[in-house]
């Protein structure tokens, strides 16, 4: 589940919001959370297909992940 989605990530660009649940990856069904979340990571510049579960009602979304700099 989606905790939180940073303002003006790529992820808030695709309409991802707090409260979704991430059910597959390109078809995929997400089954190892951290294998998941390492495949989105490591997919930066690649469009993917993600299944969405949200209030009950499921979407699909397309998002692109990239790789955000944090500067500090």
């Amino acid at each position: 589940m989606i905790a939180e989605v940073v303002k003006g990530s790529s992820a808030q660009s695709a309409g991802i919001m707090a409260g979704d649940e991430i059910t597959s990856i390109n078809g995929k069904a997400v089954t190892d959370w951290y294998v998941d979340v390492l495949a989105i990571r490591n997919s930066h510049g690649r469009e993917l297909t993600l299944g969405i579960l949200r209030s009950g009602r499921a979407l699909t979304i397309k998002a692109t992940p990239k790789l955000d700099v944090i500067e500090g």
